[in-house]
């Protein structure tokens, strides 16, 4: 599929206190947006440290990526929400910041497998490398959850927490977001679908990083907890 001219892509990365995850893949992204103009990167400072900061500042002022801060960590959703608000851009990527769902790839993957007015969600599941059994469950447990507690577009979802996602720009749509941790992937699932989307997953590549910031049990009880938020908000 070809990509209609206008189309544009706003990269988000959320960084909280992970400056050295994102500087070690700043000068692929780096290049990638060099070769593709109509491509850029936000990084959103999620009320990390001074020193983090500072590295992360400069990280982006040598390979032209936008930064915009929190003033206290806030959430991974809230920061991508951030950035969502201030792209001007027609589309969102949202990638974390060791991009171990490559931005390219799932530009690419979009423009093979969607319409610029589908939102993309990954799948990590046939494609995943070194993922420990114990967060395989974890995710599978997880959907399960979403399927029985929001149910609706979530049926036919296996994975809704891959950071391999893409939406169209609706700022009218993002500002009313109100969940900014983990669990947030299901309100904007939810949401677009509500408002007509035609929601589409497909398979990504996933390279596991140890270092995930993802607790099972503490932000699995906060997650679920949010569920039954973004129920009674949404339906």
């Amino acid at each position: 599929m070809k990509r209609a001219s206008w189309i544009s892509y706003s990269i988000i990365i959320p960084v909280f206190n992970d400056s050295e995850r994102l500087d070690s893949n700043a000068g692929l992204l780096a290049k990638y947006l060099r070769a593709n103009p109509h491509v850029e990167v936000i990084v959103v400072d999620d009320g990390s440290s001074e020193l983090q900061r500072a590295f992360l500042r400069g990280i982006c002022d040598t390979h032209g990526f936008r930064l915009l801060s929190h003033s206290g960590n806030r959430g991974k959703w809230a920061a991508i929400r951030t950035g969502a608000m201030q792209s001007n851009n027609s589309h969102i990527v949202i990638c974390d910041a060791d991009c171990s769902s490559a931005p390219w790839i799932t530009i690419r993957v979009y423009e093979e497998c969607c319409r610029s007015s589908d939102v993309m969600v990954g799948d990590r599941n046939e494609l995943q490398e070194g993922i420990p059994f114990y967060r395989l469950l974890y995710g599978w447990c997880f959907n399960k959850i979403v399927q029985v507690v929001i149910g609706g577009v979530f049926w036919k979802f296996s994975d809704t927490q891959c950071p391999a996602k893409v939406f169209p720009i609706n700022h009218a749509l993002v500002a009313y977001m109100e969940e900014q941790g983990f669990a947030g992937d299901v309100e904007w699932i939810l949401r677009y679908s509500q408002s007509g989307y035609n929601i589409v997953s497909v398979d990504v590549p996933y390279m596991n990083d140890r270092n995930s910031k993802v607790h099972p049990f503490r932000d699995g009880a906060r997650m679920f907890t949010a569920l039954f938020r973004i129920r009674r908000r949404w339906l």
